[in-house]
């Protein structure tokens, strides 16, 4: 279930965050003021590593096919329930 965070038109009040699913809709109020709160957007969150990892693991497998070295491999990481992804597709010019 995903979480979000619901707080106050008066920023200097605290915020509270509740985990509900996507289509409930909880009547929830201020502790300060008793007023209702509103659900504040928060950055979405892909799930995997931040971009600057992302960049970097890139990088360093591209230095190792100029230097025709094997990649690394980030699939042992990876599991699902039919086994380990496909490690890379071969294209061929």
């Amino acid at each position: 279930m995903p979480q979000y965070v619901y707080g106050c038109k008066n920023r200097n009040h605290p915020q509270v965050n509740v985990v509900h699913g996507m289509l409930d809709n909880p009547m929830l109020e201020c502790e300060v003021c008793h007023a209702p709160l509103h659900r504040i957007p928060q950055p979405f969150q892909f799930g995997v590593g931040s971009f600057q990892t992302m960049l970097e693991w890139g990088i360093r497998n591209y230095r190792h096919k100029l230097r025709h070295e094997p990649r690394e491999e980030m699939y042992d990481q990876v599991s699902t329930d039919r086994g380990k992804p496909q490690k890379d597709f071969k294209f061929r010019r």
